[in-house]
């Protein structure tokens, strides 16, 4: 690109001085609420995405029919595929996507 590895460097160097010490301040907080969040202490409230998945209406256009019916709401759900008489000879069954709407 047009930026030079110099102006990589000090645009990195100025991140670590100025932005960088505000995170590492509240790690100690941070850790402990993922702990309460991950062990069920604090329950986090659920929120609506479906406005932030396709937001410009392009995977339609360029993305296979079933991309762009997951970005319309559909839940990708993956099972093993059925077995396979070629995978005893040493292949593996391929996964298989069923999408359900809901």
């Amino acid at each position: 690109g047009k930026n030079s590895h110099e102006h990589i460097c000090e645009s990195l160097e100025l991140f670590a001085r100025e932005v960088m010490p505000e995170f590492q301040a509240a790690e100690g907080a941070h850790q402990d609420w993922k702990r309460q969040v991950m062990s069920g202490e604090i329950q986090l409230e659920e929120r609506d995405t479906s406005a932030h998945k396709d937001r410009f209406g392009h995977l339609a256009k360029v993305a296979p029919s079933n991309v762009a019916a997951t970005s319309l709401g559909a839940t990708p759900h993956r099972s093993a595929a059925p077995p396979n008489p070629a995978s005893s000879r040493g292949r593996r069954p391929k996964a298989v996507a069923i999408y359900q709407h809901g």
